[in-house]
């Protein structure tokens, strides 16, 4: 089984570069362009590592990682800070030995196989954290929001307003996240990569589709709808849930 690596980078370039490279190296790979983007995938997806850019335009990456070490759902994610920026060196260095962080990457370096290395390293020294959220455990910055519809990264909880709320089995509710989150359509060999990255059996993407569609039967303002090579999930924006 591959290990997942999440990488939270704004830079165009250097982003999908990375993701690129990482993929051919054997590694499941996923890009967020944002720290709020970056921060819903790594409580959803749980990844072996992340590697996060500090100068990210919505928010500072160290207040990323701060929110990842603060959350019982992801604070045993090793992470590895980026920076292309060396007049920060010393901020960086003070910042690090406070928060017990890894060394910071210099992405002006671009040493593409002393980064494998390093990530390999971290990998190999860290195990990942056991399946399944904490108790207790409730916050905005960890709901998925698209319309009239929730879900709870944490509680693994599906809302609908005027709805009700509901839990969802384990793989239901990694489907119906990456459906959410991705707004597009995806393909079955897509949503194998994303929720079963162990797996080449499309008939699993099938079966789970159908259960999920069962238990989102109540709510009329979502549906899942099948394309040439996928599915898309389907949310009524403008009409209210409850009516």
């Amino acid at each position: 089984m591959s290990n997942r690596l999440l990488i939270i980078e704004d830079d165009i370039s250097f982003g999908p570069l990375l993701h690129t490279t990482l993929e051919r190296h054997g590694y499941e790979t996923e890009l967020a362009a944002t720290g709020s983007a970056g921060l819903e995938q790594a409580c959803a997806l749980r990844p072996d590592l992340i590697l996060l850019d500090i100068n990210l335009p919505d928010v500072d990456g160290i207040k990323i990682y701060e929110a990842v070490k603060r959350n019982p759902l992801t604070k045993d994610i090793p992470v590895l800070l980026m920076t292309g920026a060396d007049f920060l060196d010393s901020l960086l260095e003070a910042a690090v030995l406070g928060l017990q962080a890894e060394p910071v990457f210099r992405k002006g370096d671009c040493d593409m196989s002393q980064l494998l290395q390093r990530i390999g390293t971290m990998l190999c020294a860290h195990t990942r954290m056991p399946a399944g959220p904490p108790p207790d455990q409730t916050g905005a910055a960890y709901v998925l929001r698209r319309g009239p519809v929730a879900l709870d990264l944490v509680k693994r909880e599906l809302t609908v307003a005027g709805l009700g709320s509901q839990q969802l089995r384990a793989r239901r509710f990694d489907l119906l996240y990456v459906l959410l989150q991705s707004g597009r359509p995806l393909t079955r060999r897509d949503l194998l990569r994303k929720v079963w990255k162990d797996s080449e059996n499309f008939n699993t993407v099938e079966v789970t589709v159908k259960r999920l569609r069962e238990d989102l039967k109540t709510y009329a303002c979502i549906r899942i709808e099948s394309t040439p090579e996928g599915y898309q999930l389907l949310i009524d924006h403008g009409s209210e849930a409850g009516r």
